[in-house]
């Protein structure tokens, strides 16, 4: 699923920047604006993080979501992986930007 997420890090070489998940592909990035275009594997997005998305799409690396990704929906996608690939309480952050 191609999903337009937030970056982290700090864009150096000890710190570069990423998307704050385990597995995915780089389609684009915008360092400017920390944000990147990924392919992510259907399997690592829960059904409401993909309906989400598909309700609010963007076109490009700048402009607003048409909808703020909601708090809950964030929760829902880190324990999504967490389970997933068996992390107990450590979990990736992923953010709809």
């Amino acid at each position: 699923m191609l999903i337009r997420c937030s970056m982290i890090g700090q864009g150096t070489p000890s710190d570069p920047l990423s998307v704050d998940l385990p597995t995915y592909t780089v389609v684009t990035s915008d360092a400017t604006v920390r944000r990147a275009f990924v392919d992510v594997p259907d399997i690592d997005v829960p059904s409401d993080v993909a309906a989400f998305v598909t309700a609010n799409p963007v076109v490009d690396l700048v402009s607003p979501l048409p909808n703020p990704f909601p708090a809950s929906l964030a929760r829902s996608w880190q324990d999504h992986l967490a389970r997933r690939y068996d992390l107990g309480t450590a979990k990736w952050k992923p953010v709809v930007a």
